[in-house]
């Protein structure tokens, strides 16, 4: 996946560890067939689907706890835990990409809005914006 809104993140490992796999941005188009419809790259690849997958150079790291990964903003890039951890993660926008993380925040403000209304009450910390507010999913009540 690429991170929401054009942004950077950091990950800092707390317990365990991670296999990252990030690709520069102009490989996105050998590991994405749409818009966020990825290769499975924990499989076998799909020639069919990604004909160009093999010409995607993947940089590879294995995080562990007490370490901190850094991934620039449009970087494709996968994860896999290699034993039980514990993560945290931070998405920013540093200046110089205000504007494109704008653009992607002003709908996701109004769809917040609109979450709300059909709720008929704020949204609350165990809500899952991203499912429900960013990508138009369903409301689980109870």
């Amino acid at each position: 996946h690429v991170d929401v809104w054009e942004t950077d993140a950091w990950l800092g490992m707390l317990e365990g560890s991670k296999t990252f796999t990030l690709y520069h941005p102009a490989h996105r188009k050998h590991i994405e067939a749409d818009e966020n419809d990825w290769a499975d790259l924990s499989s076998p690849p799909n020639k069919e689907k990604y004909p160009d997958m093999h010409l995607a150079v993947p940089a590879q790291t294995l995080l562990k706890a007490g370490e901190v990964i850094y991934i620039p903003r449009k970087w494709p890039h996968h994860a896999i835990a290699q034993e039980d951890s514990i993560s945290l993660t931070l998405n920013f926008a540093p200046l110089c990409a205000k504007k494109n993380v704008i653009k992607h925040l002003l709908p996701y403000a109004k769809s917040r809005g609109r979450c709300q209304m059909l709720l008929q009450r704020p949204l609350r910390a165990r809500d899952n914006l991203m499912q429900l507010c960013i990508h138009g999913g369903t409301i689980k009540y109870g």
